[in-house]
């Protein structure tokens, strides 16, 4: 089984300005920096979900507290490198995609929510984040050469709450609700003499959120297997 993860590090940076400066802040509170979040894509083997094109929003709120005390994409917090102005007191901040803001697990999803956190005045606060894929995905590998016995093939899977992606591209990847346990798939193979063929099989053990699962298909036991 070979797995990806694709994660999100995060660097806020507290800190206060002297008062010999122009922009005096009010005793007590201090800027919230992002100019040190970096995105991370962290590859094993040749599986990867590109997180670096997402949207991501990272949004501080005061303890206890359900509304967000500020909200900016982490595109604005790179382009712009925002200054936020925040109270002494205690937060915690919100770091996800634009899928898991629309509830969208055909997408891979990122989500991460840190402990608290207290911004003392006069001092630098650091909190690092790792934000980890919150769903799985299949994607799907034919031996070389097996296009010149097969004409089409598609390979379906199925989760065990009942959604199906059909795939006809090994580089695609099919990504499913961390709601899914295991699934199962079906590949259909019409050969050159206009035979189909098909082969099937489903997962022996609980999906792992944050995994890329690729089924493979082996000439030697002509058998699917996930790995």
């Amino acid at each position: 089984m070979k797995t990806i993860y694709t994660v999100i590090t995060v660097s806020l940076l507290l800190f206060f300005t002297s008062c010999g400066q122009d922009e005096q802040p009010i005793v007590g509170q201090g800027y919230l920096s992002l100019m040190g979040i970096e995105v991370q894509a962290v590859e094993i083997e040749v599986v990867t979900t590109r997180a670096v094109d997402e949207d991501f929003t990272i949004e501080v709120y005061k303890e206890g507290e359900t509304t967000a005390t500020t909200s900016l994409t982490y595109t604005a917090a790179q382009t712009a490198g925002s200054k936020i102005a925040l109270e002494a007191g205690s937060y915690y901040l919100k770091v996800y995609n634009a899928a898991y803001g629309s509830s969208d697990y055909s997408k891979p999803v990122y989500f991460y929510q840190s402990e608290a956190f207290t911004i003392e005045a006069d001092w630098v606060t650091y909190v690092d984040a790792v934000v980890p894929m919150i769903n799985f995905g299949v994607r799907f590998s034919l031996p070389e050469n097996f296009d010149n016995f097969f004409t089409s093939y598609t390979l379906t899977v199925t989760d065990d709450t009942g959604r199906s992606v059909s795939l006809t591209d090994e580089n695609t990847v099919a990504y499913f609700s961390n709601a899914a346990t295991s699934f199962s798939y079906t590949l259909v193979a019409t050969n050159t003499d206009g035979e189909q063929c098909q082969k099937a099989g489903n997962t022996s053990v609980a999906t792992v959120d944050g995994t890329v699962y690729k089924v493979v298909f082996e000439y030697a036991t002509q058998s699917l297997y996930v790995r």
